[in-house]
């Protein structure tokens, strides 16, 4: 009897520690999911930022241009 009530009271407690485990579980879905949807945005806007158009609007603000020489590679030399 006192065997039966055991394996009782240890099935009961091992679903509920299941049952508060899946709630963890679906709470961190929804973390993960948000988390996601930051990620993307801000991806995307760093993608749009990165944008030749865009690049060229920021330069302007600064009046500066790629117009002139180009940088030239300085020799390397063996020291």
């Amino acid at each position: 009897l006192f065997f039966l009530l055991f394996l009782t009271m240890l099935y009961i407690g091992n679903a509920q520690h299941m049952e508060k485990k899946a709630r963890e579980i679906e709470v961190m879905r929804g973390e993960l999911k948000e988390l996601n949807w930051i990620y993307m945005s801000l991806k995307s806007e760093v993608i749009y930022e990165g944008t030749y158009s865009r690049i060229v609007d920021k330069v302007d603000r600064y009046q500066l241009s790629n117009q002139g020489t180009i940088p030239q590679k300085l020799p390397h030399s063996d020291l």
